[in-house]
């Protein structure tokens, strides 16, 4: 392990050559300790990369997760390595394991179109207080909290069929472009979108002597009829003097907007929450695709009864599957 400090002076413990990226990105783990957080990637099976902005609140339980050799290394050598040999290691896959299950409350890709049903709230909520009740040692006076976006309070189940489309009402004018794409997940809280690259559809028409663009947002599974309108979703589209705010409409999130008249077929739509900020990198369309490849797997291994001690969560979801 690698130990070491970043630009802003924070101490970083690490399995890798470099330094973690300032904006964890969609398949990290983060879960907050005593003096600073930990951070796995659901995709890869590395030790945990620490960030500590408090190396002495942390000594509690560096030696636990990392070893002896490291808990000194961090305490009187920064910018040197030592060998990962943790003390406790039951405690480090305990952790580990909270740490998948706050991100699963944030970032599971539930996607009707993609056949990933959702995790059931009740459920997941209980394993992590169990869990966190296990991790104690990591906590110290502190609350286990995770660096994510709160998830919308959204409760009442319904179903909701894929979206034919964009709709424009009855004379849906003449159609000049059209397409598809994914939403940012980073922009949009969990519940309120489809997590499939195919959940957002926009068409741009020609409507009498005006070109106006329709977009349509498939809901996420489980989002209930009624929903504030501080979480409507809003739609930027190239072009548009402003953002298109997408009402919920049966089963579609739907909105659209005149576009000035030189408007041509090159423009991109983006569905996210007002007063989440841009990220500062763009999104990894790929990485996106390999977070959904990696909850399929795991519900086809709860399936086959290959996967070791799946959330019980997952296990539930992987039952129900055959409905989506």
């Amino acid at each position: 392990m690698r130990i070491l400090r970043d630009r802003h002076g924070a101490l970083v413990i690490t399995p890798h050559d470099g330094l973690p990226p300032d904006e964890p990105e969609v398949d990290a783990a983060v879960l907050d300790v005593a003096g600073g957080h930990l951070t796995w990637s659901v995709l890869a099976a590395d030790a945990p990369v620490a960030v500590l902005d408090d190396p002495e609140a942390a000594q509690s339980w560096i030696w636990a997760l990392y070893g002896e050799e490291i808990a000194v290394a961090a305490a009187e050598a920064p910018d040197s390595t030592a060998d990962y040999a943790p003390v406790l290691p039951e405690l480090a896959g305990t952790a580990a394991r909270l740490a998948y299950a706050h991100w699963a409350a944030r970032w599971w890709p539930a996607s009707t179109i993609d056949a990933i049903p959702p995790l059931d709230e009740t459920l997941l909520n209980a394993e992590i207080a169990e869990l966190t009740e296990e991790c104690e040692l990591l906590f110290a006076d502190t609350e286990a909290e995770t660096t994510h976006v709160a998830a919308p309070a959204l409760e009442g189940p319904t179903a909701y069929a894929l979206a034919a489309g964009p709709a424009t009402g009855p004379d849906p004018g003449i159609p000049i472009a059209r397409g598809t794409t994914g939403t940012d997940w980073r922009r949009c809280p969990p519940g309120l979108i489809d997590a499939s690259e195919q959940a957002v559809s926009w068409q741009v028409s020609r409507l009498a002597a005006r070109t106006v663009v329709a977009v349509t947002a498939v809901p996420a599974p489980g989002l209930p009829s009624t929903v504030p309108a501080h979480l409507w979703p809003h739609a930027t589209v190239t072009g548009a003097p402003e953002e298109i705010a997408l009402r919920l409409r049966e089963d579609a999130w739907i909105g659209d907007s005149a576009l000035p008249g030189a408007t041509g077929p090159d423009i991109t739509v983006e569905v996210h929450l007002p007063g989440l900020a841009p990220p500062v990198a763009a999104a990894d369309r790929d990485l996106r695709g390999r977070v959904r490849a990696f909850a399929h797997a795991r519900l086809d291994g709860i399936r086959a009864g290959t996967l070791a001690e799946p959330l019980r969560a997952e296990s539930a979801a992987a039952e129900t599957e055959t409905d989506y």
